[in-house]
């Protein structure tokens, strides 16, 4: 989950409603102006893919990014999204 990492997009002029951010294949995150908050949608339509080579352009980028900006946490968007069973089946 990232949308408690993401800070409010408060100066958004009035003709956009929201702002999806689409994250892989299975991570969707939506501002909502109306309801000024963050919303994470997970998708669960089979199997993960696995990670692919333009994963490790992407991330050594953002590492790239992140060391001139002077910024040494860890980068929001380095998670991972794994399955596992609940009370409820199975859930990603």
């Amino acid at each position: 989950m990232i949308a408690h990492h993401l800070e409010p997009l408060s100066d958004l002029p009035n003709e956009i409603e929201a702002v999806w951010i689409l994250l892989a294949e299975t991570h969707l995150v939506i501002w909502s102006r109306v309801a000024n908050r963050w919303t994470n949608l997970l998708f669960s339509g089979g199997p993960v893919p696995p990670a692919t080579e333009d994963d490790d352009v992407l991330i050594a980028v953002d590492e790239e990014f992140r060391h001139l900006i002077g910024d040494d946490q860890a980068s929001p968007f380095a998670f991972t999204l794994t399955a596992s069973d609940s009370a409820f089946g199975r859930t990603t």
